[in-house]
């Protein structure tokens, strides 16, 4: 059954993803795939392919010690895993073990790369690094470019030396602080995530004086502010609890906060342009669950007044807008929630088997 199982999956990555070839890495004990090693399938790949990534009880990659290791993406591939909370949100994935990956650098070369549906989380030091590395570690001349980061569960995200990044979807939960955008970074675009970051630090940060070049963070759920962040777009977000800290030159448009004006904008945050924004929300009023936990919680109850706040009228926060929020991260293509069989089949009668499958677009 399990081999049924993985068939129909790499069936229809490949039928979605005709134009390249579809790789299957899986370290499940036993298991039967392409490659056991997630960096070998990389380090493999054709650019332009698609590698899935099997969920497992076990991280991917560890050294020949057992260590967990960082993985270094320097071509152009996509990599998709299964998505998260599989098991606390109902008809997510046949198999309900996330693909965990520990740390992953992605460097020069790895322009228009996709990754979705993996789990950064599962260790309180897993983290995505942007910058312009090389295979070997070295410094690149060259940014990547075009870097989609969507549909993961991410402890830490840092953002350098990139351009046209776009990170959307994703939940990014930390003790710390969940995402940093260093000021050579350009273009980034921050939407549609759920940030939760511990109460005494901000959901997002930049450099002590850097100023953002065509920033825009956009249709956001965040647990706490913004430290540092000048020159940004910051439009249609929800913020729960905190403000803007040492914030300056921003457009402030359409957002909602819980905390009084007074407190989002202190003294040493000046010149942001704000309009149209909603101060001292009540949290309770804004969620399904009036202290959200899953995802899930996070989606606007009925009377919300997040609903209808935002530009050109869409709702606030992760899951309003052109490019809502997708529960548990299922990556964007069919996802068996279920499947039975008839037991052993037999070479005259085969063997029956039934699967429930629905579209994560």
């Amino acid at each position: 059954m399990t081999r049924t199982f993985y068939f129909l999956v790499v069936l229809i990555l490949s039928l979605s993803q005709s134009y390249a070839k579809v790789i299957r890495v899986d370290n499940n004990e036993g298991a039967s795939a392409d490659y056991i090693k997630l960096q070998n399938a990389i380090n493999n790949a054709d650019p332009g392919d698609s590698i899935y990534v099997v969920g497992s009880p076990n991280y991917y990659d560890t050294n020949t010690q057992g260590r967990l290791v960082e993985i270094r993406l320097n071509k152009e591939v996509i990599i998709i895993g299964p998505g998260y909370f599989l098991g606390e949100n109902n008809n997510t994935q046949f198999n309900k073990q996330t693909a965990k990956v520990y740390q992953i650098n992605i460097g020069e070369g790895a322009d228009n790369s996709i990754l979705t549906g993996l789990d950064f989380n599962a260790s309180s030091s897993s983290y995505i690094n942007i910058n312009r590395e090389r295979l070997d570690g070295s410094q690149g001349n060259n940014s990547p470019n075009n870097i989609t980061i969507t549909r993961n569960i991410i402890d830490e995200l840092y953002i350098y030396h990139a351009s046209n990044t776009l990170v959307e979807r994703n939940y990014i939960s930390t003790n710390v602080n969940p995402i940093f955008l260093d000021e050579t970074s350009s273009r980034s675009v921050i939407r549609n995530n759920i940030l939760r970051s511990g109460n005494r630090y901000a959901t997002i940060y930049g450099d002590f004086q850097g100023v953002l070049s065509n920033t825009v963070i956009s249709n956001n759920t965040l647990t706490n502010g913004l430290y540092r962040i000048r020159g940004a777009t910051i439009q249609n977000n929800i913020f729960i609890t905190g403000g803007f800290n040492d914030c300056d030159d921003n457009n402030v448009k359409n957002n909602i906060f819980t905390t009084v004006e007074d407190a989002v904008f202190p003294e040493n945050s000046t010149a942001n342009d704000a309009e149209n924004n909603i101060f001292g929300a009540v949290q309770a009023n804004l969620f399904i669950a009036p202290t959200p936990s899953l995802d899930r919680d996070f989606q606007l109850a009925d009377q919300s007044p997040a609903r209808g706040i935002g530009i050109d009228g869409v709702d606030a926060g992760a899951f309003g807008g052109t490019s809502p929020y997708k529960i548990s991260g299922l990556p964007g293509i069919p996802a068996i929630y279920d499947l039975t069989t008839s037991g052993i089949g037999t070479p005259t009668d085969g063997m029956s088997v039934t699967i429930k499958a629905r579209s994560h677009n």
